[in-house]
């Protein structure tokens, strides 16, 4: 899912996240994954999608949502 953080404000605005859940492929365990902020509301390009996340497998808490498919590249 695609939310605004409103516990954030630059310049009047509020970035959004993206929130995935999926299986720890080191523990098993379904976890919640969140994006760095970003700038575009992605929900419905990301509706039913799958993203990529990258674990670090020496700090497993330590991962990184791949959105690069979805945002504009300047």
């Amino acid at each position: 899912r695609c939310y605004l953080d409103t516990s954030t404000r630059v310049n009047g605005r509020s970035p959004w996240l993206v929130e995935a859940v999926g299986q720890h492929p080191r523990s098993g365990r379904t976890q919640t994954f969140l994006s760095e902020q970003i700038w575009t509301d992605l929900s419905r390009e990301l509706e039913g999608k799958t993203v990529r996340v990258l674990i670090d497998p020496d700090r497993p808490k330590d991962h990184y949502i791949d959105l690069s498919d979805y945002l504009d590249r300047d």
